[in-house]
């Protein structure tokens, strides 16, 4: 690459088409006690050891042992397991001195198909497993293809001082299933699971299982559910493990359960694990709080995305406390099936209290958003709910000016403004105190230079980064390139990019919130905390995002102008959007999730004056009509 300028009004565009596979667990204030991609002792013959295997004191010292990701089938294995069989069996030791501080636990397990989990011979854990005893012969309760995570936090009564044994056996659907796959991480929490808990699993819930359509009335805490059924959670039917069995063959199931909130001022966020087979959507209060596996406008005749799940993991919200009320409260929730023939329905929910975390860690960021002339957005998150402080300067040690705000949050986002343009400030993340990153040389963001300044410019594009989150054949890793960009820049006389364009598919497989950290923001850290990110979305995004409500992993990760703010027309949406930088317009499309319909005879009249086509082709043809840039 060559470090001088390129002639005026021309660009220099240097292309890295990355990808990455990248894993980390994060924990509020945890300590690790088994780390992702840990060695493991393991037993893949296809023997039967019975139960005695799971006990801290079985001899295991002739099982072979590897690091993890242990499995095959998918190339991207560290140990390479024999196919063939039913179960394999992993085991990991670690000693402890002291259990008394330790509150609740939290794992994380990668499994294909299905598992359990035992810690010191008691099961803690099971996922994608049927219910009852479990055998070498039990096969998974379905074949699965996913590179998720799943989180489950249990309280510590198995732990013991000195040596702990965690043994996990992993399921197969069948004897010809073509992969399996196993990974696992271990954290304490200083929080016993429960503690703050509101709703219970288990609870029980006032049900419609009749088919009907209920509207919206029904979501509301004035609804008058007297003469529905009421019953325990896990409320559906056809798996075998309900305490209420429902009837089958409709789409919509209605739920509902009243608790109360003695003391509000101690509640500063929600977690909320919700349950679902196959989609459903959470209300608090008549406010949808939370969705999952639905999208768009929901009616009673909505069915759920896809059958992927299979109705034995809890999946993970937390949200704000804006919608719960001092006293009594209401929580509707409709699940949804993928069709009417659908051979299995499940439903439990939990929801506990978050209060302010008193030493929270920042988990994703600080990166820049939205560049303008004038202003900047820089956003991070934490690991707790706490509030939010950022103060900027011209030059290190020298950060005159400070933005706060009170109000606690895990996402925090803070708008710069009348800043100067085409300048370089410096800056530090905290709240009111302490200080979490910053006030040092890779803390800075530059301001774009005036709209139609044809001074040069660089632009660093990314395309389909996301792979490598999940695959690591045929590709290469996303450190690798960051690193490459970063030696070349400090080669080059420290000069860099002006901004990042992101071609889609930023987030593999389904574009989740934890693909979109470690696939993206755990990789390119080091440059997302001093460059503008600029991304646009591709198919994989939408596993888990959808454009018409602006709503998932992808729309809540970036603030995208959809009013004009960087230049251009407003568009409305953050689905697609312009903006200016110097003398060039960029137009970022959605190829996936929105309309893309063109008019009747576009190669004839490519704007018609009558308009014609969808939202999008109309705005992008009053957006190019109305710029003069490049």
């Amino acid at each position: 690459m060559n470090p001088t300028p390129p002639h005026k009004k021309t660009l220099l565009i240097d292309v890295l088409l990355s990808v990455s596979l990248v894993f980390a667990a994060s924990v509020a204030n945890a300590e690790e006690l088994i780390a992702r991609g840990s060695t493991w002792l393991y037993m893949d013959d296809g023997s039967d050891l019975g139960t005695a295997w799971r006990a801290t004191d079985y001899d295991d010292s002739d099982w072979e042992s590897g690091p993890a990701q242990l499995g095959f089938g998918d190339g991207d294995e560290a140990t390479t397991l024999a196919s063939g069989h039913i179960t394999y069996y992993f085991r990991q030791h670690f000693a402890l001195e002291d259990t008394e501080n330790i509150a609740g636990l939290s794992l994380s397990i990668l499994r294909d198909d299905g598992a359990v989990v035992y810690l010191n011979g008691t099961e803690v854990f099971r996922t994608n497993m049927p219910a009852g005893t479990i055998t070498a012969n039990t096969t998974a309760a379905s074949a699965v293809e996913t590179n998720e995570f799943f989180l489950h936090e249990f309280d510590s009564s198995a732990l013991q001082q000195g040596n702990n044994v965690v043994a996990v056996e992993v399921h197969q659907s069948s004897l010809t299933s073509s992969d399996v796959s196993f990974d696992f991480s271990l954290d304490t929490t200083d929080v016993e699971p429960g503690a703050n808990t509101i709703v219970e699993t288990g609870s029980t819930w006032s049900y419609l299982d009749d088919g009907s359509d209920q509207g919206t009335t029904w979501r509301e805490t004035d609804f008058d559910d007297s003469s529905w059924e009421s019953g325990p959670a896990e409320l559906g039917f056809g798996e075998g493990d309900e305490a209420t069995t429902l009837t089958s063959g409709h789409i919509t199931y209605y739920f509902r359960h009243k608790f109360n909130i003695d003391d509000l001022d101690a509640i500063v966020g929600l977690d909320l694990r919700l349950k679902r087979d196959d989609g459903a959507v959470v209300y608090l209060n008549g406010t949808e709080i939370a969705r999952s596996n639905l999208s768009g406008d929901v009616t009673s005749t909505t069915l759920a995305e896809n059958a992927s799940d299979d109705g034995k993991n809890f999946h993970r919200f937390q949200v704000t406390n804006d919608s719960a009320v001092l006293g009594e409260n209401t929580l509707a929730v409709e699940v949804h099936q993928v069709s009417l023939t659908s051979s299995d329905l499940s439903f439990d929910l939990e929801l506990a209290w978050i209060g302010e975390d008193e030493s929270p860690e920042v988990v994703r960021g600080p990166y820049l958003q939205m560049g303008t002339p004038s202003s900047m957005i820089v956003r991070w998150r934490t690991d707790g709910f706490t509030d939010t402080k950022l103060s900027y300067g011209l030059a290190v040690d020298d950060l005159t000016e400070t933005i706060e705000n009170e109000t606690l949050t895990t996402e925090h986002e803070v708008l710069i403004s009348n800043l100067d343009s085409n300048t370089k400030y410096f800056y530090e993340i905290g709240n009111s105190n302490m200080t979490f990153a910053g006030n040092d040389s890779d803390h800075f963001f530059k301001t774009s230079p005036p709209k139609g300044a044809d001074d040069p410019f660089r632009i660093w594009v990314i395309g389909d980064s996301g792979q490598c989150a999940v695959d690591n054949q045929g590709c290469m890793d996303v450190n690798a390139v960051m690193e490459e960009y970063l030696e070349w820049s400090s080669e080059n006389r420290d000069v860099q990019a002006d901004i990042i364009l992101m071609l889609g598919d930023n987030a593999y497989n389904d574009g989740t919130d934890s693909e979109h950290t470690r696939g993206l923001f755990e990789p390119l850290a080091k440059v997302l905390r001093n460059h503008v990110l600029w991304p646009a979305p591709g198919n994989h995004e939408f596993g888990a995002s959808d454009s018409p409500s602006q709503s998932g992993p992808y729309y809540e990760a970036f603030t995208l102008p959809k009013s004009a703010e960087a230049g251009g027309v407003a568009s409305g949406t953050e689905a697609y959007y312009s903006f200016d930088y110097g003398n060039v317009h960029f137009v970022a499309l959605d190829s996936h999730d929105t309309d893309r319909s063109a008019p009747d005879n576009p190669t004839t009249n490519i704007c018609p004056d009558s308009g014609g086509g969808g939202a999008m082709y109309g705005w992008l043809c009053e957006d190019l009509a109305s710029t003069t840039q490049d």
